[in-house]
């Protein structure tokens, strides 16, 4: 992943997880993936088995410990995602994309949020 442009498919993956992390249904996650271990950079956030979860669910896979470390690191550094008291959230800059993207949808399937997601990180996803 460059500054901004050519982001891989890891980056749209964690910020769609993010994403999806965000919402009430992510709140219950297995005790399964409670149970997987991540460094303790990754430990810290209070979201992070949602985020996992979620991961998951859109991948069929599970993030290594680098994926998600680089990913955050990146996907922050652009202004798309934030620690706040320890969980991992999107930012207004990213609502605000996603939000312009979606206005005339009444409703929005995965596909097409990854679609959103790979579209704002300026790269394509790996079917396409």
């Amino acid at each position: 992943m460059s500054e901004g442009k050519n982001y891989d498919w890891t980056g749209v993956w964690v910020l769609a997880s993010i994403h999806i992390a965000q919402t009430a249904a992510a709140k219950d996650v297995p005790k399964a993936y409670k149970k997987m271990n991540f460094t303790e950079q990754l430990t810290k956030y209070k979201n992070l088995y949602r985020i996992i979860y979620a991961g998951d669910y859109i991948n069929r896979a599970i993030f290594t410990n680098s994926e998600l470390i680089d990913g955050i690191d990146r996907l922050t550094k652009m202004g798309y995602i934030e620690e706040k008291e320890s969980f991992l959230l999107t930012t207004e800059k990213l609502k605000n994309l996603y939000e312009k993207a979606t206005a005339k949808m009444k409703s929005v399937s995965l596909d097409t949020s990854l679609h959103i997601f790979a579209n704002i990180l300026q790269t394509r996803l790996p079917w396409e």
